[in-house]
């Protein structure tokens, strides 16, 4: 039997499996009809797939809800990639951020804009061109 599910933060996302039969015939079950233990051995788990949305509730706290009005999809928040969204690809090189760290601030997801941003210490602000931490006076 070959089937065919997702695996999204941990979560089985998908509400249906496609079972190709003995026969030559594909079979659609309820994710209910399937058991965990054939989840675990028989399906093909991608962590990039997209999960379908309406609304930003729907995702991660690390994903948008992004695209046309009917065919939205939640997709890693700006500055975050790789699996799961977990890399914050804007805090490295050549990523917006890359120099955010140390005396130029700190690089970090927030949750709040879903976005990776600069944070500043106090007496600093983000510098509009180069993205890193400076005092009031340096901007």
């Amino acid at each position: 039997m070959r089937t065919k599910g997702v695996l999204l933060l941990g979560l089985i996302v998908c509400w249906t499996a496609v079972c190709n039969g003995e026969d030559g015939f594909l079979y659609d079950y309820g994710i209910g009809d399937v058991s965990s233990k054939e989840l675990a051995e028989d399906y093909l788990f991608r962590a990039d797939a997209t999960v379908p949305c309406t609304k930003e509730s729907e995702c991660s706290d690390r994903q948008k809800c992004l695209g046309e009005d009917d065919a939205k999809t939640c997709q890693c928040a700006d500055g975050l990639g790789g699996e799961n969204c977990n890399k914050e690809e804007w805090c490295e090189d050549p990523g917006k951020f890359k120099d955010c760290k140390g005396d130029n601030g700190k690089c970090e997801y927030s949750k709040e804009k879903r976005s990776v941003v600069c944070t500043c210490g106090k007496g600093k602000k983000l510098h509009p061109d180069e993205n890193i931490c400076k005092g009031k006076s340096e901007c």
